[in-house]
Formats: structure tokens, sequence, C-alpha cells
């Protein structure tokens, strides 16, 4: 029983970890059985379509945080909470400077990205809007990715599938509420999808930063100094 005691805390680490993999799964079939099954076979293609490049910028975001967070798992670790949080403020800074540059170069040239990669025609002017709408929030996205990879790199998985779950339960929510125009909104048809994806992201940002600091986390949002 040695090996399972020493192995609990591992265990109490990783299943949230592998949980927020199931729910991210989850929330991104859901959305696709929705427009599918509403909006036609044209929409379903026209969102797969911009995954690829998608995934290859949430990716980038989740290496960036990676990156950081074995300076970050070193510096708390080793007790060294000043210089922790010069490693978290600096790699944010840096995060949302790229994340910018990457939302406004690609909102501009979305089209000419969905050419290269070979999109259909039929499907081109659709998948460019969705494009741009998730390009515009790529400083949130690689924000909140970033922020939750530290947070793992301190030891606390628990907060970011929380906080993904958060995430999931509005998306789902907000999705058929902007898809359908329900509650007196317009109704945005496959646009309502990149809406809903950028709405409750930005919430979830908000409730994250504001829990972290309710609860005086040692990750909370503060003024920090560059390290020398």
């Amino acid at each position: 029983m040695n090996w399972l005691t020493s192995a609990k805390p591992m265990l109490v680490f990783l299943i949230p970890v592998i949980l927020s993999n199931v729910l991210q799964s989850v929330g991104q079939v859901f959305g696709m059985i929705v427009v599918g099954q509403t909006q036609g076979i044209d929409s379903v293609a026209a969102i797969a379509a911009f995954f690829p490049l998608f995934f290859f910028l949430l990716s980038s975001a989740i290496g960036i945080g990676s990156g950081s967070s074995i300076l970050v798992a070193q510096t708390y670790g080793a007790g060294n909470i000043p210089r922790m949080k010069q490693v978290v403020g600096v790699t944010l800074a840096f995060t949302l400077i790229i994340s910018v540059v990457v939302g406004i170069f690609g909102s501009v040239f979305a089209e000419g990205i969905l050419r290269l990669m070979g999109t259909p025609t039929n499907i081109l002017e659709q998948s460019t809007k969705y494009a741009s709408i998730l390009f515009l929030s790529m400083p949130i996205t690689f924000f909140y990715l970033t922020y939750t990879t530290f947070l793992r790199g301190v030891g606390d998985s628990k907060t970011p599938f929380f906080f993904l779950l958060i995430n999931t339960i509005l998306n789902v929510i907000l999705l058929p509420v902007l898809i359908f125009g329900w509650l007196g909104l317009p109704a945005y048809g496959l646009y309502g999808a990149a809406y809903a994806a950028v709405v409750s992201g930005l919430l979830t940002c908000v409730l994250l930063i504001v829990f972290l600091r309710k609860k005086d986390h040692i990750l909370k949002l503060e003024g920090w100094t560059a390290p020398s």
C-alpha cells in the first residue's frame, strides 16, 4: 500500500487534468452537433476548415505557457516567490503582445490564409468570417491558456478544471441563444458559435481573475517588475 499512498498526490493532480481534456472534447462535440443539425453541412465544413490553424495557435499558446511553467515550478518550489511572479508577469505580457499581433494579422488576412489551406470556395466566405471572429479573440484565449498552465505549474490543477467547467457550461448555454437569437438577441446563425466561444471565454477569464484575488492565490494578478 506504500505505492498507493505515494501515488495519491500525483493522482489528485492528474485526475483534473484528464477530466479537463475530456470536458474540452465534450464541449466541442456539442457545438458541432448543434451547428450540424441546425445550420447544415456547409457550416460544419466552414468550422472544420479553420480547425487545423486554430489548434496550431492553441498549441503555440500552451507551448509558451508550458515552457515558462517549468521556471514557475522551479522558483515556486525554491520559495523564490518574487522571481516566480516576475516570470509570470513577463510571460503574460509577451503572450498578450504576440496574441494581439496574431489576432490582428489573422483577422485581416483570414481569407488569404484559408485559400492557402485549400478551403473550398462554397464555404470560404463563411469560414473566413468565422475565423476572423476567433482571431480577434486570440488575446483572451492566449491569456487564459497561459495563465491556467501557470496554475498547474504550482500544483493547482483543480482551479483550471473548475473554470474550464464554467467555460463549457457558459458556452453550452450561449451557443443556442446566439445561434437562434433567443431572449431578444440577434440570430447569428453559424457565427453565433464563434461569438459564444468568445463571450464564454471572456467571462471565464474575468471570473478566474476575481476568484484568484478573492482567494489570495499565489498567482493572483498584481503589479510586477521586470526581471533584472
